[in-house]
């Protein structure tokens, strides 16, 4: 029996925390810049960060837990800028976000001597890919 109740209370706490992590919305992002000499060493990969967010949706400690030193701070001032739902029952709620970090190279003939490329793409619920495409150059 105590086994029983025990798991009851164990799936009733993942239950309320998976409903607690539904209910947070990203309103507003901001994208961290792909620092050149971090894209020059090719960082890349995902990056976790671990969010703490307020009753009113805004960011109060961004705390980078898995990410590359280069950008560490790029993505932090990033996440720190970020606005979620409001939750006036919660003093505050936490979540991570992801950030994937890729690096692709254009070889066709077609684009030597055009800049380096970046954009970014936001898929819900919380994860940001930035996709940094280099040109060749011609010499």
């Amino acid at each position: 029996m105590q086994k029983v109740v025990f798991i009851a209370l164990i799936c009733l706490c993942f239950g309320l925390n998976v409903f607690a992590q539904a209910k947070i919305k990203v309103l507003k992002y901001e994208v961290p810049k792909y620092s050149p000499v971090a894209a020059a060493v090719g960082a890349k990969g995902e990056f976790i960060v671990a969010v703490k967010i307020n009753k009113d949706g805004k960011v109060v400690l961004a705390n980078a837990e898995k990410v590359h030193p280069l950008l560490r701070k790029q993505v932090e001032a990033a996440t720190n800028k970020w606005l979620f739902n409001t939750d006036k029952n919660l003093e505050e709620r936490e979540t991570k976000i992801i950030f994937e970090y890729l690096i692709k190279v254009d070889k066709s003939k077609k684009n030597t001597d055009r800049p380096t490329d970046e954009k970014a793409k936001f898929k819900k619920p919380f994860r940001l890919i930035i996709t940094r495409t280099n040109y060749p150059i011609s010499y």
